[in-house]
C-alpha cells in the first residue's frame, strides 16, 4: 500500500479495480488507528492501575486487542488473498 511503484500498477490495472484497492487501503488505515488507540489505552491504563485493577484491565485491553485489531485484520488478509488468487496469472 505504501510503495509508489506498486501503487501505480494496481491503480492503473486492467484487473485490480481503483476501487478495490481504496477499499484495502481504508481496511488498512481502519486497523492503524484501531491499534493506535488500543496501544493508547494500555499505556495509560498501565501508568495509573495497580494489583486487581491492573488484571482485570490486561483482560479487557486483550479483548479489545483481539476484537478491535486481530480479528479484522485476519478478515483483512483473507479478504486480499481471496482478490490476488482470482488475479489473472499475467497480473
Amino acid at each position: 500500500l505504501h510503495e509508489p511503484q506498486l501503487l501505480g500498477h494496481f491503480v492503473h490495472s486492467a484487473h485490480f479495480s481503483r476501487d478495490k484497492y481504496e477499499l484495502f487501503a481504508l481496511h488498512h488505515i481502519q486497523m492503524l488507528m484501531w491499534l493506535h488507540r488500543v496501544q493508547t489505552g494500555l499505556q495509560q491504563g498501565l501508568a495509573t492501575k495497580a494489583g486487581p485493577e491492573l488484571a482485570t484491565f490486561a483482560g479487557q485491553i486483550a479483548h479489545a486487542a483481539r476484537v478491535l485489531f486481530f480479528q479484522p485484520l485476519l478478515l483483512h488478509c483473507v479478504q486480499v488473498m481471496s482478490c490476488v488468487h482470482d488475479l489473472p496469472n499475467e497480473e
